[in-house]
């Protein structure tokens, strides 16, 4: 018998790609791909206002999904755990008082555009360790909404055990000549 639950998802851009920012002394903004390797690599966090005492979500824990838009910026999706800070998120973007996001970074490469004071540049390369809900962004871009998703559970009973099929018999498997080297063949 199939169950419904629902499941809140906060999603939207955590970051915009060439969308200007200012920095201390300067500005920048990112390029498409400069978060690549940290999608790929690194346990990033989410968490409201940039403060490690209310982390809700990560890439580690399974509950933080996060992408590349082409030429549009860093895509996320989180099912904020139901500890007080994921509660207090969810709240905070419902009231409509964080519409906002923000991320921490480190940069790893960048291209310096204009040399004169407040210089320009271009970020291709961060090392990305936290997204957070904002009030005051940096960059305008940026969204986050609350969306309620059904997922339908399956019992497995039904089902009745699974039946794998036999292997077949090493003697019956023909491998071509041209794949394995030749003392093998």
């Amino acid at each position: 018998m199939a169950e419904t639950r629902k499941e809140i998802v906060l999603h939207g851009l955590a970051a915009v790609f060439n969308e200007l920012g200012r920095g201390d002394d300067h500005y920048y903004f990112f390029a498409p791909g400069c978060f690549l390797d940290s999608i790929r690599n690194d346990n990033v966090t989410m968490q409201i206002g940039h403060d490690d005492k209310k982390k809700f979500a990560s890439t580690a824990a399974g509950n933080l999904m996060l992408c590349e838009r082409a030429w549009r910026g860093l895509y996320f999706e989180c099912i904020p755990n139901f500890l007080p800070a994921g509660r207090e998120a969810i709240e905070l973007v419902r009231s409509g008082r964080y519409r906002f996001m923000s991320v921490g970074f480190t940069v790893l490469d960048c291209e310096v555009l204009i040399h004169e004071e407040p210089e320009l540049r271009k970020i291709t390369r961060a090392r990305l360790w936290e997204i957070s809900l904002a009030d005051r962004p940096v960059f305008k871009g940026t969204t986050v909404k609350v969306r309620e998703d059904e997922i339908k559970t399956v019992d497995p009973k039904p089902f009745g055990k699974i039946r794998l099929p036999e292997p077949m018999p090493i003697s019956e498997i023909r491998i071509p000549d041209h794949v394995l080297p030749g003392p093998l063949r």
